[in-house]
């Protein structure tokens, strides 16, 4: 399942977990504001895992603790010889269960007997190579280990598109579903359930709906809606400020990008150290882009790697510290690139 930065991936493969749990309990047992709908047919037991965990676990650390990231423990880890994802599932069923035993007989048993639904969540956040070349191997590895009869587990990985030539699961193995951008009947409906996820009623939800129908008018605020978390950040400002959200693109993109990079940097520790030469790195490369598209009449677009380029012979920020150039981009490469 590959979908954009915000497009909602996590949130998909997390919504069918639990539309498949909700079928394996009693009718009050789903503790939500509502049952997901629409009813599983024929529901699977789900297991749910983060690939950045297991990338983690695979370099020889311990997802399952709060260790700090920087403690003398990490600078220690070895890569681990024995990394199947059965292996992984076994730590993480036990670390999960309070401690209740767990070894990859008893995830081999489970796999095999009930029909399972795996979701292994957040590939595009493996990024240093060498690891993710592993993690992809060892995908393909236990697909092949869970055979193709209808009985079999259903397995799916989520991503985003893949913009710098990382390794991903084998297409002879895999179909790719890419998620679409939002509809303008899918913009209004997003908006709706929002104000009643935010309880915004009356004269506030009217006043909601008409600045945003107002908004959605300019071409810079449609590009932004057509994305769940741009919306959601898109809806969160124009809650917050009324009509006085920015209407010059410049301010509009400030607030945006003050937002996106709040929900990143909770995400990712190298976009949290970092953040003043993103910040930089952002607003050069769009006045850059700018500026071309000015100049040329272009569309205001360039590839990621001469995006890359640019900034490493123009932006202070990348001279001055290039180590934090591909955690970083790796995580922001899409969003930053639109």
């Amino acid at each position: 399942m590959r979908g954009e930065p915000g497009q909602g991936k996590s949130t998909l493969g997390q919504y069918l977990c639990q539309a498949h749990r909700a079928e394996f309990l009693p009718n009050d047992a789903y503790r939500s504001r509502g049952e997901p709908s629409p009813r599983i047919a024929n529901p699977r037991l789900p297991l749910r895992a983060d690939l950045r965990d297991y990338a983690t676990w695979l370099a020889g650390g311990d997802p399952f603790t709060d260790a700090d990231d920087d403690s003398p423990r990490k600078r220690r880890w070895r890569e681990r010889k024995q990394g199947s994802l059965e292996l992984f599932l076994a730590e993480l069923l036990q670390a999960r269960s309070g401690g209740l035993p767990a070894s990859v007989e008893t995830v081999r048993d489970v796999l095999h007997r009930f029909p399972m639904l795996v979701v292994l969540d957040g590939l595009d956040e493996v990024a240093q190579e060498r690891i993710r070349n592993r993690v992809v191997k060892e995908i393909d590895e236990f697909a092949a280990r869970l055979g193709t009869s209808l009985s079999a587990p259903q397995l799916i990985v989520t991503t985003r598109p893949n913009a710098s030539g990382m390794a991903e699961p084998s297409a002879e193995t895999f179909e790719t579903v890419a998620l679409a951008r939002l509809s303008a009947n899918l913009r209004t409906t997003y908006l709706r359930k929002w104000a009643d996820a935010q309880s915004i009623r009356g004269k506030d939800r009217r006043d909601l709906e008409r600045i945003f129908r107002q908004r959605s008018a300019e071409p810079h605020i449609l590009q932004l809606a057509d994305n769940p978390m741009q919306l959601t950040i898109l809806l969160y400002l124009m809650q917050k400020r009324g009509s006085s959200v920015p209407s010059a693109r410049t301010d509009l993109y400030t607030s945006y990008m003050e937002t996106f990079l709040d929900r990143e940097a909770a995400k990712t520790a190298a976009v949290d150290e970092y953040r003043e030469d993103l910040e930089e790195v952002t607003s050069y490369l769009g006045w850059h882009l700018q500026s071309l598209a000015e100049a040329t009449g272009s569309n205001g677009q360039m590839p990621t790697k001469a995006c890359g380029r640019r900034s490493l012979t123009t932006s202070s920020a990348w001279k001055r510290t290039p180590a934090w150039l591909t955690p970083c981009s790796r995580r922001l490469r899409i969003a930053s690139g639109r």
